[in-house]
């Protein structure tokens, strides 16, 4: 299932389930309380009988429609598990990643790795974070996304000391991306703000990692003065 349609369930799911099934279960009620009510009624007997057949055959596809609306609301909260899972995976795998970088630059001077390869120079270190996983998988991968790469690196960033960023907590460092290749590099303009229900992934530059709403978004840095270090909000 692609996210679209994954994302497309979920909101039916969460907008309409409860109001649909609500609706098929009053129609049921309806339709036995009308077969008693023709029962009771004092009309001849043969079209007595005709009619509460009528009516038995309404509270039967009454119970068919429950039944059917029933599956449909089951299979619309599997996209839902299936969106969360992703999303946790995406998580799972920047948090390796944004380690990945962490130890690299503990390695070269505090220095983060450079934009241009930044995957393969820490793909070592992250494939020993990945050990560590329940389930590893492949943490340069979100199983949300149809390119061919999934993530990338904050371009700004690039081959930069710690010690220069003043505020790690607030400052992307990688993020979800459409990317065409695995070390691929970017800004503010290159994050795929669709993805996990335009809710995307971002990993900063202290390791934590967190899905970023509207409100966040605003207050996620991009660059950095060239003065103090001091990040700045990107437009």
């Amino acid at each position: 299932m692609n996210p679209q349609t994954t994302l497309f369930l979920v909101h039916l799911s969460h907008e309409w389930s409860s109001m649909v099934l609500g609706a098929t279960v009053g129609c049921g009620i309806a339709a036995y309380g009308s077969g008693v009510l023709l029962t009771r009624t004092r009309i001849s007997k043969r079209k007595r009988i005709r009619r509460l057949g009528m009516a038995v055959r309404m509270i039967c596809l009454s119970l068919l429609a429950v039944s059917l609306v029933t599956r449909v609301i089951s299979f619309l909260h599997i996209g839902c598990s299936e969106l969360l899972a992703q999303s946790h995976q995406c998580i799972s795998n920047l948090k390796q990643v944004s380690i990945g970088a962490l130890m690299y630059a503990q390695d070269y001077d505090e220095r983060l790795p450079p934009a241009i390869h930044w995957s393969e120079a820490i793909d070592s270190r992250v494939k020993k974070v990945a050990e560590e996983q329940t389930h590893p998988g492949d943490p340069f991968h979100c199983p949300a996304a149809d390119s061919p790469a999934s993530y990338g690196m904050n371009a700004a960033l690039s081959a930069i000391s710690l010690s220069e960023i003043d505020a790690p907590a607030e400052i992307a460092l990688f993020f979800d991306a459409d990317a065409p290749i695995r070390s691929f590099a970017g800004g503010v303009n290159e994050v795929a703000r669709e993805r996990h229900n335009h809710t995307p992934v971002i990993a900063l530059g202290d390791g934590h990692v967190r899905q970023v709403n509207d409100y966040a978004w605003k207050q996620l840095q991009w660059t950095l003065s060239s003065e103090s270090g001091k990040p700045k909000t990107a437009p």
